[in-house]
């Protein structure tokens, strides 16, 4: 499954696009399991993996929510 990382401003919203209002992401790749999506995504992304899929890039830097790309349509 391919999975993507969706900009999370500090305050914990999603960052969007001004115009399109589409949230803002980063792909990570295809992978077997959610778990190897996040380990990758820590990797890439230089980031450390808080709990369910949101990575943080410090704190009140912001960071990222590993979502499968069927969810990102939904988001």
């Amino acid at each position: 499954m391919d999975y993507s990382a969706v900009m999370i401003c500090p305050n914990g919203g999603i960052i969007r696009h001004e115009v399109t209002q589409l949230a803002a992401n980063v792909q990570v790749g295809n992978f077997d399991s959610i778990d190897d999506a996040i380990a990758q995504a820590c990797i890439d992304l230089d980031c450390t993996h808080l709990h369910k899929g949101v990575l943080s890039k410090g704190e009140g830097k912001g960071g990222f929510m590993v979502i499968s790309n069927q969810e990102l349509e939904e988001v």
